[in-house]
């Protein structure tokens, strides 16, 4: 949140100080807790600036484009001559004016003293996204014993804080159920409003960002919120929020050394989870704040894929690299069926891997998923089988039959390793996720038509 604009003088006076500000304090905190009223009101920005006006003492102009008044208040300061000019005209018809405005800009305010005594503040505000206004005030007093910098920085807040509720609804600042709710459900989406709410979190986020999305069952009310608050002491800085049975974290850091994978133990976290019988998925991380409630889809996705085809068997915690091509074939198939108006995306699959998985169907074996572990490790042997649960023997002995069986296959070439681990993740997909809404099982597709083995 800024506390003050920068200032920027023109003509003879001096420049105050931040220790001269600091001397008011006690007016600073009375401005600030009626700017925040008018704003929690649901005041107009007409209405903050009547305020502003009375607070500052002065006459206040709001001038559009044209330089023409859109808004006057004030009963002090109008008998000057900028002012009086400024009235008789309706707006902005004398050069000096116009060459103050011109050396204006957002989050910038210039002052310069006036031939009659009074002091002429000029700075800009947007009352939309894309409407720019100035703002011309006129005090009197001392330039160098003014607090008015201060008010206008509150004034900025305030405004900033009324084009959002317009733009996005009541998101109180500092409410991180409201933010996450906004965020997530796509009601807040352009990055410098997501920017504006994220400063105004009792942890703003930094840099770099990951979601994480946890769930347990039994979620009780009392359950979901000690889970949550457990959950974020493995990241103390985060934002933390729960909605309905889910809970969302939003964490940061200034690097992207956590990069997939947040930095945590797995061991305390996996017997946290096991205790409420919980999972949690974690997304990669973006600095884009436009792409965070897509990260937080992506998140939710390796969640619900992940605790059906469990990709490490008995986790429970879940990253999205390890998950991001079943979420491919998910969104594949979407597209899929629009076109083909079928589900069947074992079209898109290795002949060799369906002859593989045709077998298994007809002789009870279960090949493909020895299969899968083998491409999955580059061919690795004790790897795979080491991720399969297996002996090494016992693997390699299934590799053996496999070859036998799939005997114009080269299952050394990495290309044919990679077509053989997506065809496998499709028929995983259908197997462990899909098959359970289905209309028809994979294996019942694939016993309509005869085994070629």
């Amino acid at each position: 949140m800024r506390g003050t604009v920068d200032v920027v003088r023109l003509g003879n006076a001096e420049l105050f100080s931040p220790e001269e500000l600091s001397k008011k304090s006690f007016r600073r905190t009375e401005w600030k807790l009626k700017i925040a009223q008018a704003s929690a009101s649901g005041s107009t920005m007409r209405e903050v600036l009547g305020l502003f006006a009375g607070l500052a003492d002065g006459a206040v102009f709001l001038l559009d484009k044209d330089l023409k008044i859109s808004y006057f208040s004030g009963s002090s300061h109008t008998s000057g001559k900028l002012a009086s000019a400024l009235l008789k005209h309706g707006g902005a018809d004398g050069t000096e004016l116009k060459e103050l405005l011109s050396a204006t800009s957002e989050d910038k305010l210039i002052y310069q003293d006036l031939e009659d005594g009074d002091i002429c503040w000029i700075s800009t505000v947007r009352l939309e996204k894309t409407e720019e206004f100035y703002i011309v005030l006129i005090t009197g007093g001392s330039a160098e014993d003014s607090e008015i910098s201060v008010l206008f920085g509150m004034l900025q807040e305030c405004f900033e804080e009324i084009n959002l509720r317009r733009l996005h609804g009541n998101i109180p600042p500092g409410d991180t159920k409201a933010f996450i709710t906004a965020l997530t459900g796509g009601a807040l989406s352009e990055w410098d409003d997501i920017d504006a709410y994220m400063k105004r979190l009792p942890s703003p986020p930094k840099k770099y960002m990951t979601i994480g999305v946890a769930q347990a069952s039994p979620m009780g009310r009392t359950s979901v919120e000690s889970l949550s608050s457990q959950l974020k002491a493995f990241f103390p800085d985060c934002s933390c929020a729960v909605l309905g049975d889910q809970i969302i974290l939003l964490i940061s850091n200034t690097t992207r050394a956590f990069q997939p994978k947040p930095i945590f133990s797995e061991k305390d976290m996996h017997s946290l989870l096991t205790q409420y019988d919980g999972h949690i998925a974690f997304s990669n991380v973006t600095q884009r704040l436009d792409m965070l409630r897509t990260n937080y889809l992506l998140a939710e996705s390796t969640l619900r894929l992940g605790k059906a085809i469990q990709e490490r068997g008995g986790s429970r915690i879940f990253y999205y690299e390890d998950y991001a091509e079943y979420i491919a074939i998910e969104l594949s198939l979407e597209r899929y069926r629009d076109i083909m108006h079928h589900d069947d995306l074992l079209f898109l699959t290795s002949p060799d891997a369906v002859t593989l998985y045709r077998y298994d169907y007809h002789h009870g074996t279960d090949l493909q998923t020895v299969l899968y572990y083998f491409c999955k490790n580059n061919g690795n042997i004790s790897t795979a089988a080491k991720e399969a649960f297996m002996h090494r023997n016992t693997f390699s002995a299934r590799m053996a039959q496999i070859r036998e069986i799939l005997a114009g296959a080269d299952l050394t070439d990495g290309k044919v390793q990679h077509r053989m681990l997506f065809s496998c993740r499709v028929f995983r997909y259908y197997n462990l996720y899909y098959d359970k809404n289905a209309p028809k099982s994979l294996s019942e597709r694939l016993s309509l038509t005869e085994s070629k083995v």
